[in-house]
């Protein structure tokens, strides 16, 4: 009777079981730019899930490696990074869909972000591990500066000198 009351009881609530596959083509990310460049990648998103997917992109103050999901709170914006992705995408059919994320950095450094898809009622999500290293890349003037002045006063020297000796 016991059994009887168990398999009753499982398949009245069997239809509020609701599961959702949701996957990425990329578990982690890697962008290495120069200060105020872009750089974009592609990602591809799928699932059996019909209804809008939600993305949104959190930042961590540990630059260290870190999974712990919990630690990524932080807007782009708090570094000075802007960001470029599909905010929502819908799927009318279950299966996959391209997209793409675009970083452009204001501050050298190297940052920690977290890109995370999840359904619209957040029964399902995945994320993407995002590593940014914005490198102070460009000529720097006064470099050029320092290393141009003397060859140009070399150069005029040696031409006074070179004058000097033929007259």
């Amino acid at each position: 009777m016991k059994l009887i009351c168990i398999v009753f009881i499982f398949v009245l609530f069997l239809p509020l079981i609701d599961a959702v596959k949701l996957g990425t083509s990329n578990s982690k990310l890697d962008f290495n730019i120069g200060v105020n460049e872009e750089s974009c990648k592609r990602i591809e998103i799928g699932t059996d899930y019909i209804g809008p997917i939600v993305g949104e992109l959190k930042f961590t103050k540990n630059n260290l490696k870190n999974d712990k999901v919990s630690d990524y709170k932080l807007d782009s914006d708090y570094f000075k990074i802007s960001s470029k992705y599909e905010k929502e995408i819908i799927f009318d059919k279950p299966g996959n869909k391209e997209t793409s994320i675009c970083i452009i950095g204001k501050n050298p450094g190297n940052y920690r972000a977290l890109l995370i898809y999840k359904t619209k009622n957040n029964n399902a999500a995945i994320g993407i591990f995002v590593s940014i290293n914005i490198k102070n890349e460009g000529y720097d003037k006064t470099k050029i500066g320092l290393i141009l002045t003397p060859s140009i006063f070399l150069s005029l020297l040696l031409f006074i000198l070179l004058v000097r000796k033929l007259s």
